[in-house]
């Protein structure tokens, strides 16, 4: 019985030495293969099926997605595809990639990972599918001329036919920036954080009409504007003009509130309805605040729909702007 007990234990002892050899030799094998050379994203169809099945799926999950419609990203694909280099990827896929990182504020790294490219290429296809964004700029974002319309919200039957000739509003919007350190403190604006200064004009219909963007956090709006008419082609048509805020001068192009009178719209609600309206300043300011929110309202959903204006990635700064 001894005998038979000694010679299990041997048995044991060497079943269990052949397992810890094999568990070796399968470690080094593994350890070897970590040598071999290969692609650390194989190209394979995953981005094209993964924009497919967004462009021919529920159109709220395309729109939730890449912020607009089926229709207007293959409208969009339409507008750039000439300027794009389209050879190995499609201009619905690169139009994604740019989509998803403006969007949603999706990292090169991710992108890179989820349509299986390097991330020079998806940062080359970002560039590129901005420039070719850029170049629309002056087919969709105009002032429009003297002749111009009366908007239905100034009309004669809207109430605010004081405003008639406006063409909208114009305000400034602190945009998230990443600068070097020697440049932070130009970048800093009064709120506490590093910003370019964007200055925007939009139409009562939320459109925007002019655009001024580069400038640092600490610029101040008046500032801008006077660049903006110097300098950066804003060129408001006679007799016509924009809603603005305290920040701005009272001109013929631009239409500002009185002062030492209530304006803003949360100031006049937190009034009994009875006396909201004091003086006939209070009214014009009230209407006018009504009308002038329509900026503030755009830039709104702006920031909502793109969130890599909140959370801005750490591009070179032109490609901030």
């Amino acid at each position: 019985m001894e005998d038979l007990f000694l010679w299990m234990m041997e048995d044991e002892m060497w079943f269990s030495d052949a397992v810890d050899m094999l568990l070796v030799a399968m470690l080094k094998d593994e350890s070897t293969s970590l040598h071999f050379k290969q692609p650390q994203n194989a190209r394979s169809l995953v981005g094209f099926q993964f924009v497919n099945d967004i462009l021919t799926g529920h159109p709220m999950r395309c729109y939730n997605i890449f912020r607009m419609t089926s229709t207007n990203f293959r409208i969009l694909c339409q507008k750039i595809s000439s300027s794009l280099n389209t050879k190995k990827t499609s201009t619905e896929e690169q139009l994604a990639i740019f989509l998803l990182c403006v969007g949603h504020g999706c990292s090169i790294q991710k992108l890179a990972g989820d349509f299986q490219h390097s991330a020079e290429s998806i940062y080359g296809f970002f560039k590129d599918v901005l420039k070719a964004i850029l170049s629309l700029h002056d087919e969709y974002i105009k002032v429009p001329d003297s002749s111009a319309g009366v908007h239905p919200l100034v009309g004669p039957n809207s109430g605010n036919y004081l405003f008639k000739d406006a063409l909208g509003a114009i305000d400034g919007i602190h945009i998230q920036a990443v600068v070097k350190e020697d440049n932070m403190e130009r970048f800093h604006n009064r709120k506490g954080f590093l910003s370019q200064n964007v200055l925007a004009a939009c139409s009562f219909d939320m459109l925007f009409q002019y655009v001024a963007v580069g400038w640092e956090g600490s610029a101040s709006d008046m500032r801008i504007l006077r660049w903006a008419l110097e300098e950066g082609g804003f060129d408001v048509p006679t007799g016509r003009y924009y809603l603005a805020d305290f920040g701005y001068t009272n001109t013929s192009k631009f239409l500002s509130p009185y002062k030492n009178h209530p304006y803003h719209l949360a100031q006049f609600n937190r009034r009994p309805r009875s006396s909201r309206f004091v003086a006939s300043e209070d009214l014009y300011n009230h209407r006018h605040a009504q009308l002038r929110n329509v900026i503030e309202r755009t830039f709104g959903v702006l920031k909502m729909r793109f969130k890599v204006l909140d959370r801005m990635p750490k591009f070179q700064y032109r490609i901030q702007t």
